[in-house]
């Protein structure tokens, strides 16, 4: 139970200091070699009545663009089910049941954590899934909801 609130601790200092769940530089355009995410091939996923629920859920439609860049995570020291973890959590459990949670300079217990340089190295649009890597563009609300470049644009039409 400790965990839990040490996890919902650092997802409130996440919140706080309105970080989200991923580190970003400014935007970069692609000639500086960054890349624009998405998948090549939507057939199947637009006009899939399970995607287009998701997108529906998003009630914030004001979207900034950004890259994002690799972050530094604290990584569990020992397994955790997905029930300890706290409701909105913006950390991952891997199959092993250890836990990352985005590194920002939040206290945490290192008996517990051990912090990885760089282990937070991608997000997922929230609607098709796709895994927004190291140097790709993607776009996000204030609520923090992730969008790939493909799904923004599809979805989000420039007027």
């Amino acid at each position: 139970m400790a965990l839990r609130r040490r996890l919902a601790a650092a997802v409130v200092v996440l919140l706080v200091l309105g970080l989200g769940v991923w580190v970003v530089a400014p935007n970069l355009t692609p000639e500086r070699g960054h890349m624009r995410s998405g998948y090549e091939n939507y057939d199947g996923i637009w006009g899939n009545e399970y995607y287009e629920e998701d997108f529906a859920e998003i009630a914030d439609r004001v979207f900034t663009q950004r890259t994002l860049v690799s972050g530094d995570a604290l990584v569990s020291k020992s397994p955790l089910s997905p029930e300890e973890l706290p409701e909105d959590s913006p950390a991952r459990v891997h199959e092993d049941g250890t836990v990352l949670i985005p590194y920002v300079g939040q206290p945490f217990d290192s008996s517990e954590f051990a912090l990885v340089k760089g282990e937070w190295d991608h997000e997922h649009c929230g609607v098709c899934r796709y895994s927004i890597g190291d140097g790709e563009t993607f776009w996000v609300n204030a609520s923090g909801d992730i969008l790939c470049d493909a799904c923004h644009d599809h979805y989000l039409p420039a007027d």
